[in-house]
Parts: structure tokens; sequence; C-alpha cells
């Protein structure tokens, strides 16, 4: 104590997001002591979701560096109280009293839009791969991979030309926690070993005050698929997906189910140690999520939610989704089905990104008409190349991983043998892509209650759960249950 009075601001401006209770003044005043800017107010804006967000509008001082205010905010306030965005202003606006008019900056016309040019090297890069990519001619440098149009696919082919024009590998999950091309560039200029953790507990959405949803991956063994779900909930609902063991390169897949979900419940108590847990999964996931449902519940930890995204029990026999669809459509409906949407997505990509999906698509289609034994062969030499690289202490390519999990998933997918669940379940369906039957082979496996909620419109792939615009859909009815 030294009898000076420091003032941080008034109580009137304390504001409530993500469960904190923050008072902009203590913004106002970190901004300031930055030296960095001249004046400075924060204040709160909710974005076109309706999720508030805390933004910094500052008039610049003459050594004004936007990554060094970054860098000394992250120092200086808590993760949650960070500004998601700082938008430089040439004056703040003023009221008839001389006052700053906050209300003018809250409504201030096109910050959704603010366009911030890439300037470092690195984001000019960036930049011009994105415009290639999502074939958008201007990307700020605070734009949402995921939300210009991102999808699975093509993030798959943004690490590579970001492999080819840096020589840097990363987990592909990296991009939910730098979803932004500034973001991006701050993970380019660190080293790769930053990112070698093996946790299978993807943090799509950490922060928020309702319990975390656990989201399973399907047969490829990633989760970038459910980064559309999780933008829909919004930034109060914290999401984590759980990706494949060996994704990474660095670590041998399981190709047990036990294993695998035992496994995934550790690392999920790392999170949340306690139940009620909220586990859902897609596809594959399904299967996952309902065994770790099952081992919590011989622990005797409540499983709040159990839900499955088009995933069809293991007891649905051979019935796949191709073969419903022929005997429900007729093969010359369903071909003109899966043909229509192929011709769309590839319609909307460049040159280079049809040259790449077009080979994937017919290798697929190849390899589902391969007998066992030379799918089996395959898996062995796949393992064989990935543990040469683990014994010489290299991680494995991104390629011969997915393959090698994609592999080692179906053969764990094949060997499981589901015991009955006590408890109830909530299933997500498309309906025409599964119309055979509404509880997609769950109803003898779960004791309890089973809810089916059908997301109404034109599905042509299973996956159509889970994209827009059908994900907004599926958003609203899971956050009701997820409220309740």
């Amino acid at each position: 104590m030294d009898g000076n009075i420091e003032y941080l601001g008034r109580t009137d401006e304390q504001v409530k997001i993500q469960g904190h209770r923050i008072e902009l003044g203590e913004i106002e005043y970190a901004l300031l002591q930055s030296q960095l800017v001249q004046q400075a107010v924060a204040i709160v804006h909710a974005d076109k979701k309706g999720n508030k967000q805390l933004i910094g509008c500052v008039v610049p001082a003459r050594l004004y560096d936007k990554e060094a205010l970054a860098a000394f905010l992250s120092k200086k306030l808590p993760d949650y109280m960070v500004p998601v965005k700082c938008i430089a202003l040439e004056n703040l606006p003023l009221t008839n009293n001389g006052k700053i008019n906050k209300k003018e900056l809250e409504n201030l016309e096109g910050i959704d839009k603010i366009f911030i040019a890439p300037a470092t090297e690195i984001e000019i890069k960036l930049a011009a791969i994105w415009q290639d990519l999502l074939n958008i001619e201007k990307i700020s440098i605070d734009d949402n991979f995921f939300e210009l149009g991102g999808n699975s696919l093509l993030v798959v082919v943004l690490f590579e030309k970001i492999k080819k024009e840096f020589r840097k590998s990363f987990p592909l999950a990296i991009l939910f926690s730098a979803p932004t091309i500034y973001q991006l560039a701050s993970v380019l200029k660190l080293t790769q070993e930053t990112f070698s953790a093996s946790s299978s507990i993807v943090p799509i959405q950490s922060n928020g005050s309702k319990a975390p949803l656990f989201c399973v991956h399907a047969g490829y063994g990633n989760v970038l698929f459910y980064g559309n779900l999780s933008l829909c909930l919004g930034q109060d609902q914290p999401f984590y997906g759980i990706q494949a063991k060996g994704i990474n390169g660095t670590e041998i897949p399981f190709t047990q189910m036990g294993q695998m979900a035992n496994y995934y419940i550790r690392e999920v108590r790392k999170v949340q140690p306690e139940g009620p847990y909220y586990l859902a999964g897609y596809c594959l996931g399904a299967s996952i999520a309902f065994e770790m449902a099952q081992q919590l519940t011989y622990e005797g930890q409540k499983v709040a939610l159990l839900a499955t995204f088009n995933g069809i029990s293991p007891l649905y026999g051979c019935t796949s989704n191709t073969n419903i669809i022929n005997r429900k459509m007729g093969i010359f409906k369903w071909l003109f089905a899966k043909a229509s949407y192929h011709l769309n997505y590839v319609s909307k990509l460049n040159l280079r990104g049809k040259i790449l999906y077009i080979p994937k698509k017919l290798k697929a289609q190849v390899l589902r008409k391969l007998p066992p034994l030379f799918i089996l062969l395959a898996f062995k030499v796949c393992g064989f190349a990935f543990k040469l690289y683990l014994f010489f202490n290299q991680n494995a390519p991104g390629a011969l991983a997915r393959i090698y999990v994609n592999y080692s998933l179906g053969i764990l997918q094949s060997n499981y043998k589901p015991k009955p669940y006590r408890g109830s379940m909530v299933v997500f369906r498309s309906p025409g892509v599964f119309s055979k039957d509404s509880y997609l082979g769950w109803k003898n496996l779960v004791k309890g209650e089973i809810k089916t909620i059908d997301i109404p419109g034109t599905h042509k792939t299973r996956r159509d759960i889970l994209n827009e615009p059908f994900v907004q859909i599926l958003a609203r009815e899971l956050e009701n249950i997820l409220n309740d």
C-alpha cells in the first residue's frame, strides 16, 4: 500500500460473457498501458450468430503494432478478457457532451466485415493459399476458415499446401485453435515440436459456462467435420473433439474397441474429472461413444447424454448406407443423387482441387470392392511403413497416418461385439438416407429410452447432417437437449 488509488473503471460497465464477469474498464486500462495506442475503449459486440464478443477500438500511437499489442494483452489479461480483435480508428466518436459514444461504436456498420490486410510475409503467403483454395478474392487476416466455407476435405489440402510452402507440418486439428490467417501465421513461427503432444482431445471450443460436449471421430480418425456444429452451438458451449490415436503420425492406432474407449475416457477425465458426461459421435463415432458410455456407467459415472449423428449400430448388419438407398430409390436414382452431389462439390473447387478430389473418390470406390484378404494385406504393409518411421524417431507422413488409422478403425469396427446399454440414447438422423429403421439398429442395444430426431431437408449423403444448412437445425435440436 503506497496511498495511491488506481481507477480501473465503473461498476456499471461490468458485462458477462461466457460465464465470466468482466470490467470493460480493466481492458481499456490494459490497452492504454501498452503505450501502443493513444486512446482506447472496449465494447461488447454480438456477431451474426448472436455470440457476444469483446472488441477493442483504438486510436493508434506512432509505434502501433498489432502483433505487439496482442502479445502485451495476453500477458496482462486472462484469456477470457483479451479482445477477439482490436480495430484501429482515426478517431473515437463522441457524444454532444464530449464523452466517447460507445453506442455508435457497437453499431459500427460492417464491424463484422472490417478488412485487415495481410502484412507479414507469412500472412501474405497464407492469404494467397486461402484465396486459391476457397476461391475468394479478398480475405482478411481475422476471417475464420470454417466461416468462409472451409471443410474437412479442404483442410487436408490446405495443410498439404502449407507443408509444401513452409516445409512444416502440423496436426490438422490445430486449425480449430488457429482458424484465422493471423493465428495460423503465429503457429507457423513456432517449432513443430510444440505440437507433438499425443492427446486425443481436441479443444474445438474450450470456453463457456456449460457442461462440455465430447464428440468422437469417425472412420478416418479426425474431427474436422465438427467445426460447423461447434460454431452453431455458440461460444458458451465447450466443445471437444476426440481424434484417433495415431492420426498425427506419432503413435500406433488401436484395433480393439474396449482399449480405445478406455483410453479416450482417461483423456476425457483430464478435462472433466467427474460426470455427468455428454457424449456424441458421427458414423463410427457413435459406436465408440456407445462403448465409452458403457464403461463410464460401469465405473459409477453418470452419462447425461449419449447421441448419434447418423451413426448406425454394429447390429445393423452389413446393410450399408448404399444398400438402403439402392432399395429405396433404385440404382439409377441413387447414382444420379451421388453424381449430382460430387459434381456440385467439384464445381466449387479450383483446377488443382478438382485434380486432387476426383482420384481420391475413385480410389475410395475401388477400395470398397476389394476382397478382405487384400485389405488385410494393405493394412499390414501400411503398418510396417508406419512403424518404420516411428522406429527412426520420425513422424509418419500425414497421408500414411490417415490410411493406417482408417484401416485400423475398420478392423476395430468389424471385431466389436457390443453389449446392451442400460442408459438412454438420442438418435439424430437424415430422413431418406436411413429410412428402413428409425432407430438405426440401436433399439435392441439400448435398454433405456431412445429418442429419434429427424433433421429435415434433402440429405444426399450421411455427412450432410453436419453441413450447412442442416447443421443449424441439428444445433438447435441438440442445444434444446443440452439445456434440459
